[in-house]
C-alpha cells in the first residue's frame, strides 16, 4: 500500500494529510481488470488466517498466484480503510483545535475591549465626580 504524506505548517498548528493512493500500480491494475474484491469476498477470503503463509511462501507461491495476489488486495484494502478513518478523525480534530483557538482569540480580544472600556469608565467619573 502507498501512502502520499505531505505537510504544511501554520504558526500554531501542522496539518499532515495522509490518504491512500489509488494510482498505486496494484490497485490500478486490479480495478483495471475487475479483479478487485469486494468486503464480502475478503471476508470469505480471511487474509490474515496463518495458512497464508504456506500457501503464499516462495515455494507455492507459482501454485497459488491468484490466491496471493486477491489476498494482499485484501489486505491492502483494510489497510486503506483504516487510513481513511484515522485521517477523518484527525481532520475531525483538527476543526475542533481550530474552532477552539478562534474562540479563545475572540474571547482575549473581547477581555481586551472590556478592560479598556472599564479604565475609560473610571477615569471620566473620576473626572466629572470632582465638579
Amino acid at each position: 500500500m502507498s501512502a502520499n504524506l505531505s505537510v504544511a505548517e501554520n504558526a500554531m498548528t501542522s496539518d499532515i494529510v495522509v490518504s491512500y493512493s489509488p494510482n498505486d500500480l496494484f490497485y490500478t491494475v486490479a480495478e483495471t481488470n475487475g479483479n478487485m474484491l469486494t468486503t464480502n469476498d475478503c471476508t470469505a477470503l480471511k487474509p490474515t488466517h496463518i495458512s497464508w503463509d504456506i500457501s503464499c511462501n516462495n515455494t507455492n507461491f507459482p501454485h497459488f498466484k491468484e490466491s496471493c495476489i486477491n489476498k494482499e488486495l485484501c489486505i491492502n484494502k483494510e489497510n486503506a480503510s483504516a487510513i481513511r478513518i484515522i485521517q477523518s478523525g484527525h481532520n475531525g480534530a483538527d476543526e475542533k483545535y481550530s474552532n477552539a483557538n478562534s474562540y479563545y482569540g475572540y474571547t482575549i480580544l473581547n477581555m481586551f475591549n472590556l478592560g479598556i472600556g472599564i479604565v475609560f469608565l473610571i477615569y471620566i467619573i473620576n473626572k466629572y465626580r470632582k465638579l
